[in-house]
């Protein structure tokens, strides 16, 4: 019998032939991680001390709604174990996530790799639910960021996505 986990991807790193015209962003009511404590990112403002994995605490210069309809990935409180998500999450499946230790090493065969949400549907803890019309928040940092949100570590945009390492 099978054990219920999440399939072997080859890759591990995600690179997007053209990155600006792909679906990415936050959904209303993700908790970002901030020098304050979480906050969801509909309350995020420029100016704001947002905590990232690859710059600590950095200041937000911009943030920019927009609203898809696009192929969403539902991620259910803890697929990952402790590490996270801490509640369920809706992605847009182009959304970059970062992965590390055992689900890194499963998936990629790397301790931690830069992918898209839709690459960790495992169908059981991990689903595509379709398409579904979504307001997403873009925040824009002084370069490319990793934000903590909700447990899960985020690409803030796909030029994050980049490094196969973060």
């Amino acid at each position: 019998m099978k054990p219920k986990t999440v399939g072997r991807v080859t890759g591990g790193q995600y690179r997007p032939e053209n990155a600006q015209e792909l679906c990415h962003g936050f959904p209303v009511g993700l908790p970002i991680m901030t020098v304050d404590g979480e906050r969801p990112v509909e309350c995020l403002s420029a100016g704001d001390m947002v905590v990232t994995r690859n710059g600590g605490l950095t200041r937000l210069e911009a943030i920019h709604a927009t609203t898809h309809t696009t192929r969403a990935i539902r991620l259910t409180a803890w697929c990952f174990g402790f590490s996270g998500p801490t509640q369920d999450v809706v992605l847009p499946a182009e959304q970059p996530v970062l992965v590390r230790d055992r689900q890194a090493l499963a998936l990629f065969g790397q301790t931690q790799a830069m992918t898209i949400a839709a690459q960790l549907v495992d169908g059981e803890l991990v689903t595509d639910i379709g398409p579904r019309r979504l307001v997403l928040f873009r925040l824009t940092f002084d370069r490319p960021r990793v934000i903590c949100a909700s447990g899960l570590e985020l690409g803030a945009s796909h030029a994050a996505s980049l490094p196969s390492r973060a």
